[in-house]
């Protein structure tokens, strides 16, 4: 074993089964990326040192991501091409304490609710190719700490619900909230993009 590792990618691959007892294994582990194909039935736990988490191909039930939200030093998570299963995320309150980076990539979200007391360290939101999510939750403008909203190939409503939340921000004072859209394929013979301050 090898327990003083920091830094774990993992191959196309995916992780052996059972994996629970590696990663246990590992208790300095901060940054775990490129888990792919991992079932939830195969991890009742991460290393509690994990800051940074990159999970892709999982189908990881939302219900069980109660699993990474207990991390308490996690800064950065990931979720990549179907890492979760299901159409609707509902974090538990007091969860995510630390999170500061949130990625939400090419997932099948519908429903999402969010607010502070979810990431109430949250600065940087980043959704790309989130086609059936039309909405980012209004929670999200109570986040006082966000910094940057990027959405890139995204439903047009969820553009519209980013710019409520910039408006939102510039009520509480954060002016200096970033909003940055990409809408490519929605426009295909136009390139539309804008950094919106």
């Amino acid at each position: 074993m090898m327990p003083k590792l920091r830094h774990l990618c993992v191959t196309p691959s995916g992780l052996p089964v059972p994996c629970y007892e590696l990663l246990l294994g590992l208790g300095d582990l901060q940054t775990l990326s490129e888990v792919r194909n991992l079932r939830c039935s195969d991890v009742l736990a991460f290393p509690e040192k994990l800051r940074e988490l990159t999970l892709a191909g999982c189908g990881i039930p939302w219900t069980s991501m109660t699993i990474v939200g207990e991390l308490p030093n996690l800064e950065v998570l990931k979720l990549r091409r179907n890492a979760c299963r299901g159409t609707n995320w509902e974090p538990v309150e007091g969860q995510f304490p630390q999170l500061k980076h949130l990625l939400l990539e090419e997932i099948d979200l519908v429903q999402w609710e969010a607010n502070e007391a979810h990431f109430p360290r949250l600065q940087r939101l980043i959704m790309r190719a989130c086609y059936k999510l039309k909405e980012i939750p209004s929670g999200v403008g109570e986040i006082s700490t966000l910094q940057l909203i990027k959405l890139v190939d995204c439903h047009p409503s969820a553009v519209s619900s980013a710019l409520r939340i910039q408006d939102e921000q510039d009520s509480m004072g954060n002016e200096e909230l970033e909003l940055y859209i990409d809408l490519r394929r929605f426009f295909k013979n136009k390139f539309y993009s804008r950094i919106i301050h």
